[in-house]
């Protein structure tokens, strides 16, 4: 593995409250605000990502 990984998993053991996002979406069939294809996946699209 590239070095880089290494570092941000290091990093990521200890997060600071700056890098908790709290604002996380549920992947469950439950959720309605998604939705789902034929094949049991998630469509989303590309400007919700940047967002």
């Amino acid at each position: 593995m590239p070095s880089e990984y290494w570092d941000a998993v290091e990093d990521a053991r200890t997060p600071e409250s700056q890098e908790v996002f709290r604002n996380l979406t549920a992947i469950t069939p439950y959720n309605k605000a998604l939705i789902w294809d034929n094949r049991d996946r998630v469509l989303v699209e590309l400007g919700q990502l940047c967002t």
